[in-house]
């Protein structure tokens, strides 16, 4: 069957044909995609969202541990800042570390105090030690320097071998060892320590205490 377009129902059928074709466009381009643009992004920026969300709880949940594991570290810092002497104790404890060796008979034969190395936090003071003595004193010695109340390492340590001597006892040794005192770094340059050299060669020095 033809159309007759001079036909005026069928003129009217085209219009409304053509209208709702328009309303259909102009619904699909000019209210529809931006809708479902706006859609896509209100989506994406709630993702972005709960994904800074989980991270924020996550973070709480962790911050007490944080808090808890800062909380031990002061704790053994000022543990630590306890045991590092000042510089204006470092006089007297290098004459606690002498007479800790003569309260138990060990015969200083070298006493060098050496140039200080910096360190972040703290000086580190290395003295060269050789000493005469019974196994027994010198083991009591190196104990006491390790128990004193301020840290200091004792390290690098070499025994001599026993050579007969006159006047030696067979329990007699010689050692030679590194005891380094860590300082806890004020503000200013390091403590000046006057190096001090023992020598003992020429000099009449106490015999060695046999061991019973």
């Amino acid at each position: 069957m033809s159309l007759n377009l001079r036909s005026p129902g069928t003129q009217k059928t085209l219009i409304v044909i053509f209208l709702m074709f328009g309303a259909v466009y102009a619904y699909s381009n000019f209210v529809y995609t931006p809708r479902e643009d706006k859609a896509t992004l209100l989506e994406k920026s709630i993702a972005e969202e709960q994904e800074l969300l989980t991270k924020g709880k996550r973070i709480a949940a962790n911050f007490q541990t944080v808090q808890e594991d800062y909380a031990r570290l002061m704790e053994s810092w000022d543990i630590a800042i306890q045991l590092l002497p000042t510089q204006q104790e470092m006089d007297a404890l290098l004459k606690s570390i002498s007479e800790e060796g003569s309260r138990r008979d060990v015969n200083f034969l070298l006493f060098r105090p050496m140039d200080p190395v910096e360190q972040p936090y703290y000086w580190e003071y290395p003295i060269q030690i050789r000493t005469l003595s019974s196994y027994h004193s010198l083991g009591r010695f190196v104990s006491a320097v390790a128990g004193l109340d301020r840290i200091v390492n004792v390290r690098n340590f070499k025994l001599a071998a026993y050579r007969p001597n006159k006047g030696r006892s067979p329990n007699t040794v010689e050692a030679e060892f590194l005891a380094t005192i860590y300082v806890f770094k004020e503000l200013g340059s390091p403590v000046g320590v006057t190096p001090k050299e023992e020598e003992t060669k020429g000099k009449k020095r106490k015999k060695p205490v046999e061991d019973a």
